[in-house]
């Protein structure tokens, strides 16, 4: 197994990294950026609570999962990581 819960966990690391997708949304996700990282140690921590493909649609309705696979390429493994 390599992660613990849904690939959308990925995109908790930095919810930032959706701008370039949903420009529209800088606000809303700066939003989510922050309080994601207020509360949760770990994106995979989110899970316990909320799906995190629920979390983000809450902030970005639009959000689709293609645009997800492409901003956790460009986040890039380092940044993942942490």
């Amino acid at each position: 197994m390599l992660q613990l819960h849904e690939f959308e966990a990925l995109i908790l690391t930095d919810a930032n990294c959706l701008a370039t997708y949903y420009p529209d949304k800088n606000v809303r996700l700066a939003k989510l950026a922050k309080t994601t990282k207020k509360q949760f140690n770990s994106p995979e921590e989110v899970n316990r609570l909320t799906p995190p493909s629920r979390r983000i649609t809450d902030f970005v309705p639009q959000f689709k999962l293609p645009f997800g696979v492409s901003a956790v390429r460009d986040l890039g493994i380092e940044r993942i990581r942490g």
